[in-house]
């Protein structure tokens, strides 16, 4: 056979295997696409709805207080201060118609004393634990009743100026005799309607303040709160 008519053929085999394999590569290119169009996309919800029980009734919290220090021997000098928590808080049922609510806030307590109005400014770390009992609903909104206890750990205090040197009251508070440890009682009432939450709550404590003075912490609480979760429940 001549070399051209070789040639020829050779050339066309060439011509033929790479329509061929070109064909194959196309079909297999339109069946990944196809695949990639199948896929069904990720639901980003799904890892929210298959959140634990526990955190169904799970809230951020926050609000404003007025606070000072009863039953002082120097209640004449003292007077009241506003301040602020935030916080999460969530609770579980016992039955019907109680339930436990817990959680942890970081909350300012102040309280202004002597003729200067000396500012104190307490931080804590709060730890509230305390029941609840559901009241009849009225316009749809849950209300409940609510009595427990607090744990308080005091983070730090910040004093807005010195006592005078003369100083005409007769008690002077100071910063590094307050005790870190505090706690009591807190009470109050609530009320939820879908996501939202608030609350009156008052917390009267029993530990000393400044150790040379019986007097205690109390506040009184007006506060909001948002469930985080409940929109994602199954």
């Amino acid at each position: 056979m001549p070399k051209n008519i070789q040639r020829v053929l050779l050339f066309l085999c060439l011509f033929v295997f790479l329509i061929s394999h070109s064909g194959l590569a196309q079909e297999i290119e339109e069946e990944s696409e196809e695949e990639d169009e199948t896929e069904e996309p990720i639901d980003s919800d799904f890892f929210l709805s298959n959140i634990p029980f526990f955190l169904y009734d799970v809230m951020i919290t926050g609000g404003l207080n007025t606070s000072n220090v009863y039953w002082s021997n120097h209640y004449r000098e003292l007077n009241p201060a506003g301040g602020f928590q935030i916080g999460l808080e969530g609770y579980f049922p016992l039955g019907q118609v109680s339930f436990i609510d817990y959680g942890v806030q970081f909350a300012q307590r102040n309280f202004r004393h002597g003729s200067q109005s000396i500012l104190f400014k307490n931080n804590y770390l709060d730890f509230p634990l305390y029941a609840s009992f559901s009241l009849p609903e009225f316009i749809t909104i849950d209300w409940r009743f609510f009595l427990g206890t607090q744990f308080s750990y005091r983070l730090s205090t910040t004093q807005s100026e010195d006592y005078l040197l003369f100083n005409q009251d007769r008690f002077e508070y100071d910063p590094q005799r307050f005790n870190r440890f505090d706690t009591g009682m807190t009470f109050g009432l609530s009320g939820e309607r879908n996501n939202i939450y608030f609350r009156l709550r008052s917390f009267v404590g029993i530990s000393k303040i400044d150790r040379l003075d019986q007097g205690a912490m109390s506040s009184f609480n007006l506060e909001l709160g948002y469930f985080l979760f409940r929109n994602y429940r199954q």
